[in-house]
């Protein structure tokens, strides 16, 4: 089993971003100074011969520092545009005997506001996905499964408009080894 841990600071001085009112399109301006504090704990390994693990957690609080445009001050302390509290996941196989291999696992991300006023958020989820794989020396048939229970979730947030996640979906993939 290796664990890993990392604690963090990141900042991001004068990013430059579109000073927005509704229905108005302003130039770029640099927009201050804001930083995100977290830890991060990894871990991956195998529990016995058949049945490996890897698993993360990164608990983070980002905060807005600095704010360039004076009117704008009153959001110095809210969060980042897109910048979770946490994020998660956990992948999971298990060799069921010498054909058969198992699958699952998911990956969870808490609420991102959608812009630098913090009232309104995408909400936070968790997708689960699995797999199955039989293998029979060089030929394999593997079929993974996403987002299993058909979560609806927020892949990405630009200004204005949400990446819905992909919904329920499966994939079927043979290979051959050639030696």
């Amino acid at each position: 089993m290796a664990l890993r841990t990392a604690i963090f600071r990141t900042e991001k001085t004068n990013e430059r971003q579109t000073d927005m009112e509704p229905g108005v399109v302003k130039p770029y301006l640099l927009s201050g100074r804001r930083y995100t504090d977290g830890i991060e704990l990894e871990a991956a390994g195998q529990l016995s011969a058949d049945w490996q693990i890897f698993a993360g957690v990164a608990l983070m609080d980002p905060v807005i520092a600095e704010i360039t445009n004076p009117q704008r001050k009153y959001q110095e302390g809210n969060l980042p545009d897109n910048a979770p509290r946490y994020t998660a996941n956990l992948w999971t196989t298990y060799q069921i005997d010498g054909n058969w291999k198992v699958g699952g696992g998911f990956n969870a991300m808490g609420k991102r506001y959608t812009n630098l006023d913090n009232i309104v958020n995408l909400p936070g989820y968790v997708r689960w996905d699995a797999m199955a794989e039989w293998s029979h020396r060089d030929v394999s048939v593997q079929l993974n499964v996403y987002n299993l229970f058909d979560t609806d979730h927020y892949e990405g947030l630009y200004q204005g408009f949400t990446l819905p996640g992909t919904q329920r979906s499966a994939r079927l993939s043979a290979s051959y080894k050639f030696n």
